[in-house]
């Protein structure tokens, strides 16, 4: 019997997803990272890979990196809260309150609870105190 999973096809992006999977579980963000890259060279529009990706990055302070990948999740779901917070958050880093409060709002409106310290900045940056 031959295998149904071929180098190449969309299912066997999903074969790397779950060995990053594995690898994630398994505390090896080195070889979890490898996985969703290889994922994502096979079927680059794999919203979890994607999205996954970004949290690992994240996670390891590498906000260029995961702005890219967490850009293209939401571009295939842009109905995912968590992601466009997560955008708020790195774009928040990189001083780019704009964009952030642009991205906090789209969680918000997908049903994310922002928190105190989020609303707050959103609240300032509305009524700046001079």
């Amino acid at each position: 019997m031959r295998c149904p999973l071929r180098r190449g096809s969309p299912d066997f992006a999903d074969a790397y997803y779950n060995w990053a999977l594995v690898y994630s579980e398994s505390n090896m963000p080195n070889q979890e990272i490898l996985q969703y890259k290889n994922a994502l060279i096979i079927n680059p529009s794999h919203y979890a890979a994607n999205s996954n990706l970004s949290t690992v990055y994240i996670k390891m302070g590498m906000f260029s990196e995961a702005r890219q990948y967490l850009e293209k999740a939401i571009s295939i779901n842009p109905g995912r809260a968590q992601d466009h917070y997560s955008l708020g958050v790195i774009y928040f880093n990189e001083y780019r309150t704009e964009l952030a409060i642009k991205e906090f709002v789209e969680a918000q409106k997908l049903g994310y609870r922002l928190p105190l310290e989020v609303l707050q900045v959103m609240d300032s940056s509305r009524n700046p105190k001079i």
